[in-house]
C-alpha cells in the first residue's frame, strides 16, 4: 500500500524506498525488481535500472518461465541503448522475440537500436513495420505520430521527433 501511494502521490525516491522494503521481505518477486528499475530510470540512474531489470529476468529464467509482459525486455533494452550497450540490446531483443513474436514494443526498440548504431536502412524497415502494426491495432493518426515522436526522441533524432510531436 505504501508503494502504491508513493507511486501516485510522491517522488520516485519514495517509491524506491518502499520497493526496497518489499525486496527486503522477499527478493524473489520479479515485479519488485522491474518496478525498481522503472523508478531508477525515472531518476536517470541507468546502471541501477539495468541491474534491477536484469534481476527480474534472472528470476523468470530460474523459474523456467517467461515474463508476463514484454516490458521486462523492452525497458531493459532501452536502458542498454541509453548506455551504449548495443550488443546486449540486440541479444536481448532476439530473446524477447521468442516469447513475444511481432510485439510492437520490441519492434520499436529494434528501430531505436538500429538508429543508434547508424543503420538507418534497417531502422526504416522496423519503423514501417511498427507503423503497420499500430494501424492494424486501430491507433489514431495522432497516437501513431506521438509514438513515432517518442521513438525518434529516444533515438536522439530530435528534428524528426519535433515534427511528429507537432503532427500529434
Amino acid at each position: 500500500v505504501n508503494y502504491m501511494y508513493s507511486d501516485y502521490f510522491e517522488t520516485p525516491y519514495e517509491s524506491i524506498k518502499n520497493l526496497v522494503q518489499l525486496q527486503e521481505m522477499d527478493d524473489q518477486i520479479p515485479n519488485t525488481h522491474y518496478l525498481l528499475g522503472f523508478n531508477y530510470d525515472e531518476l536517470l540512474q541507468y546502471d541501477k535500472a539495468i541491474s534491477q531489470f536484469e534481476m527480474a529476468l534472472v528470476i523468470y529464467d530460474k523459474w523456467k518461465s517467461k515474463p508476463w509482459w514484454v516490458r521486462n525486455y523492452t525497458y531493459l533494452g532501452l536502458e542498454y541503448i541509453k548506455t551504449g550497450q548495443y550488443r546486449k540490446a540486440k541479444k536481448l531483443y532476439k530473446k524477447a522475440e521468442r516469447g513475444f513474436p511481432d510485439d510492437p514494443e520490441i519492434i520499436y526498440g529494434k528501430a531505436i537500436l538500429s538508429y543508434a548504431v547508424g543503420d538507418s536502412i534497417v531502422a526504416n524497415g522496423f519503423t514501417k513495420k511498427y507503423i503497420s502494426i499500430l494501424k492494424d491495432n486501430s491507433l489514431s493518426e495522432a497516437e501513431i505520430a506521438s509514438s513515432l515522436a517518442d521513438m525518434y526522441s529516444e533515438a536522439g533524432i530530435n528534428e524528426r521527433a519535433e515534427g511528429f510531436y507537432r503532427r500529434a
